[in-house]
């Protein structure tokens, strides 16, 4: 099932935000605070794939992430200044890397530098089950000298559900032209008129990282009950269904032997095609899990690597940690192969929609299995009648013979 995220927030100086900090975060980038003197650089496993869109009449230098940021936050005098607006939206999974850039691409020359903002870019697949993508806009007008006025029609709360609709518009259309049944809709699940499922909170960067460790938080822990009620929704949909359907199926007055064995034959071999094929999808969601801990224990190699590394000419001199740095590369192309082999066992859909194909599966297979059990009911009856007939008959056989020798 396709997921559709789009959150927007602007960041504020009163709220102890810095435009440099964010695009650095966002970025991967060493980036330097000319105000403070800061240098801003946050460590990433997966390098974030960048880009600055600026408007035709832009200054060559706004495509100097660096200088760009730093002109933001010269241009703003105010301590309770909007320095920025930022747009964190997800990208479908069910398009391959060159489709979600091109798809992002275009849809931020059209809604945003066609208007006249900037927007510097950055795509996330830390985790390949979470690839989304930041967008950084400015607030002013640009101009060939650099920023001009503030332009407080780019606040319009109409303008960012007009953003919201087109984003998902654009995702549906290439699900249209490649004929395939996934959409998204922009519209809450209140709106939506769903009221059986339940919406998730926003997490935010601190909480995915924690949580990427193993460490559970009230933000994480309320998503995972919200998702695990959502995949019971779907669960108990799929039951019905099928059961309405093998309701209307079985719903027929005096049915012979021959029609009952059948039915249940057919209910039996598709009950064990599904607890099968149920059995297969929770090995490749264990297989995943599999994975994700050999990552782990991938990166606390690393992070061990990196604490023996020196760090200046002093601990060069004095610290021969080479050995051991030796060591842990050796264990790290082991773990490498490990993660590959592991990879290469599992299936191209990835873990949430596994997830959804089990919920639908087990659904089916509760409907096929009250189904299957009131045909074996009834299959026993049939041949108790069988029994009992033929029993009688046998008993008149027997009578008919005495009466005969009579």
């Amino acid at each position: 099932m396709a997921i559709y995220h789009f959150s927007a927030q602007v960041a504020s100086r009163s709220a102890g935000r810095s435009a440099i900090a964010m695009a650095a975060y966002r970025s991967g980038e060493r980036l330097t605070d000319e105000r403070t003197g800061e240098l801003k650089h946050y460590k990433r496993e997966a390098k974030p794939e960048t880009v600055i869109l600026a408007p035709a009449q832009s200054p060559e230098w706004v495509q100097d992430r660096n200088r760009l940021w730093n002109e933001v936050e010269k241009a703003e005098k105010r301590k309770d200044a909007q320095l920025c607006r930022e747009i964190n939206l997800a990208l479908p999974k069910e398009f391959n890397p060159k489709l979600q850039e091109q798809l992002l691409h275009f849809y931020c020359e059209r809604e945003f530098v066609a208007k006249g903002m900037v927007a510097d870019l950055a795509i996330h697949r830390d985790d390949s089950n979470n690839p989304h993508a930041h967008i950084m806009l400015t607030m002013r007008e640009m101009t060939p000298k650099g920023f001009g006025q503030k332009v407080r029609a780019w606040n319009d709360r109409e303008l960012l559900e007009n953003w919201r609709e087109a984003w998902a518009n654009d995702i549906n259309r290439i699900f249209e032209r490649a004929d395939r049944p996934e959409r998204v809709d922009h519209r809450s699940l209140e709106k939506q008129g769903v009221t059986d499922r339940l919406p998730t909170i926003h997490e935010g960067p601190t909480v995915r990282e924690m949580e990427s460790r193993g460490v559970a938080t009230d933000r994480g822990s309320i998503n995972r009950e919200v998702q695990e009620h959502n995949r019971m929704v779907v669960d108990l949909r799929a039951y019905a269904e099928e059961k309405t359907r093998l309701q209307a199926e079985l719903a027929k007055p005096a049915r012979t032997t021959v029609q009952v064995e059948s039915d249940y034959n057919r209910l039996y071999w598709e009950r064990h095609k599904a607890k099968t094929e149920i059995s297969m999808l929770e090995g490749f969601l264990d297989g995943f899990r599999k994975v994700e801990e050999l990552k782990k224990e991938r990166e606390q190699l690393r992070d061990k690597q990196d604490q023996l590394q020196p760090k200046n000419a002093w601990q060069r001199m004095t610290k021969n940690n080479q050995p051991q740095i030796d060591a842990l590369e050796r264990d790290l192309y082991l773990k490498d192969k490990q993660i590959e082999s592991e990879q290469k066992k599992l299936p191209p859909k990835e873990p949430n929609q596994l997830q959804q194909q089990i919920s639908v599966v087990r659904g089916a297979f509760s409907a096929i299995d009250h189904a299957f059990k009131a045909v074996e009911r009834e299959r026993d009856k049939l041949q108790r009648q069988k029994q009992q007939r033929m029993m009688r008959e046998a008993q008149q056989s027997q009578d008919h013979e005495r009466d005969h020798e009579r």
